[in-house]
């Protein structure tokens, strides 16, 4: 079996700063004064809805759209003004952008011939970067007779093949279906851990950002709500932004005093600085559960319940009218109509005024 070379460099790998960078679209702002450091070969991600500015700050790091202000530092080099010819960038798009009259390897080689590579070399390397990708058979076939997940990995294996400094993801696996999706964004996790290439991917897919980063920047309305391993994001956000868009949540309605909010009777903490008064909470699925005899709660009733393989999740209408998500083992099974009380562990929630 030949030895998979890695195409890129580690010790090439390289910091991306960004500060105070504004992007105006005519009268349109769309960056806020964005301020990001990524660290050598880290993999961070751009997390959002549509709209949110994510695709523009990863154009702006491309080289793709001029600064209205501000500056993009790489290595502590101002590029703010370097064509994205000469920013040393692999990137790869959502549309897999591959020329349909070249085969594979013809592809894949493509940025090298541009850059004078010698044909021999050239084509080492380009083979080199398809068994990284895992399409080193399929260097002759052209990519009408490839699947969408292939000609994505082609996508990849050219984005590489340059030994770039960084590598820019812009929505690359949003037009996969749902299977080759997940087996492409672990594949590409583990790319990128193999190769050391610090990577910006930008996504509105807060499963894929959580699965695969090494730290996720939130992103809405031109500025980054919050940034944090996926850890510190789902299980301590910031704001209630970030509460809603990362991970699923219930919306329950409590009160807040002194910075403890009460919810079914169980006193629990605050993230944050809440005055004094009534509030919705966040509750994740798995901070809910069944009451045992003796423990405060609420009562409610079973709306719907669905088997996700290793676990249930169940459906609740509280009295308040509010429907609250819970997780729970497969070993309970839960019925449409079953009346049953729900508790709350102790653990802080993110909460925000009641409308």
């Amino acid at each position: 079996m030949t030895a998979i070379v890695s195409p890129v460099d580690t010790e090439r790998a390289t910091t991306v700063t960004l500060e105070a960078v504004v992007k105006d679209f005519g009268s349109n702002r769309v960056l806020h004064g964005l301020d990001l450091e990524v660290g050598a070969g880290e993999f961070v991600s751009l997390l959002g809805p549509s709209g949110c500015g994510k695709t523009t700050a990863l154009r702006l790091i491309a080289g793709l759209e001029q600064l209205t202000s501000g500056v993009i530092r790489m290595n502590g080099e101002d590029v703010s003004n370097i064509p994205v010819n000469r920013r040393d960038i692999g990137m790869v798009f959502q549309s897999y952008s591959l020329f349909p009259h070249l085969d594979v390897l013809q592809n894949t080689v493509f940025g090298l011939q541009m850059r004078k590579v010698a044909k021999d070399e050239a084509n080492r390397r380009a083979m080199e970067s398809l068994e990284l990708v895992g399409l080193g058979e399929f260097s002759e076939r052209f990519p009408h007779e490839l699947s969408g997940g292939q000609q994505q990995r082609v996508a990849l294996a050219r984005a590489l093949v340059t030994s770039p400094k960084v590598l820019l993801l812009d929505e690359p696996l949003s037009a996969l279906d749902a299977k080759v999706r997940v087996q492409l964004r672990d594949e590409i996790r583990r790319l990128q851990q193999q190769v050391g290439i610090t990577t910006v991917f930008v996504t509105h897919d807060q499963e894929e950002a959580l699965a695969i980063s090494d730290r996720i920047a939130v992103m809405d309305a031109g500025k980054i709500e919050q940034i944090g391993t996926p850890e510190e994001l789902y299980g301590s956000p910031s704001s209630p932004i970030v509460a809603a868009f990362v991970g699923m949540s219930s919306l329950v309605p409590t009160s807040v005093s002194a910075g403890r909010a009460v919810i079914w009777g169980v006193e629990v903490g605050v993230v944050g600085e809440a005055p004094d008064g009534d509030y919705h909470a966040f509750v994740r699925p798995e901070s809910i559960r069944l009451a045992e005899d003796g423990e405060p709660g609420v009562p409610g009733v079973v709306e719907t319940s669905t088997f996700l393989g290793s676990f249930r999740r169940s459906a609740v209408r509280i009295p308040d009218g509010s429907l609250v998500v819970i997780q729970h083992p497969t070993t309970l099974s839960l019925e449409r109509g079953d009346k049953v009380r729900l508790t709350i562990d102790n653990r802080p929630v993110v909460v925000r005024p009641i409308p």
